[in-house]
């Protein structure tokens, strides 16, 4: 006899938090603490919404960016510099499809690159210019300022790529 009165008491429980729980509008059910949802902007100090990165540094979010999690270049890529020299790059294994890009010194380049086959990316050492490493279908951009003339190799640095073969030319004017 004594379960009767215990496992009266378990319903009663359960159903008292089964009708609390159902009788909060959705709206609180959704909201989220603020302390998962908000950062503070370090410029103004005001509070925005944000995600949640636990115990992550600034430094450790930013190497959290491994390969594949570039974000793709949109199909109309924004240019701040309207004056900018725009190039559409693809790699392939193991060739780029411009063998050789023409600027004037002084020009801001940029690289629009992307990647239809392979892991990938671009580079130019005298400009320190240099594209994130992607995978097939990834895209990425870097851009740089050809600030003295002469003739430079670009290449994968992946591997033996440039060994094979993945090199150009970009020659300043």
């Amino acid at each position: 006899m004594k379960t009767l009165p215990v496992l009266l008491l378990a319903v009663i429980v359960l159903g008292i938090g089964f009708f609390w729980f159902t009788a909060q509008s959705p709206k609180e059910k959704m909201q989220p603490t603020a302390e998962t949802t908000s950062q503070t902007n370090t410029e103004t100090g005001a509070t925005v919404p944000g995600e949640d990165h636990g115990d992550m540094t600034d430094a450790e979010m930013n190497a959290a960016t491994d390969v594949g999690m570039e974000m793709p270049i949109p199909d109309s890529e924004v240019v701040v510099n309207p004056n900018a020299k725009v190039f559409e790059v693809l790699g392939e294994n193991f060739a780029f499809d411009k063998k050789e890009i023409r600027v004037k010194e002084g020009d801001t380049v940029v690289i629009n690159f992307k990647s239809v086959d392979g892991f990938h990316d671009w580079v130019v050492d005298e400009f320190d210019a240099r594209t994130a490493k992607i995978q097939t279908g990834g895209s990425t951009q870097v851009t740089f300022v050809a600030s003295k003339k002469g003739s430079y190799e670009y290449y994968c640095s992946i591997g033996s790529h440039r060994a094979k073969g993945m090199v150009g030319t970009l020659i300043v004017e």
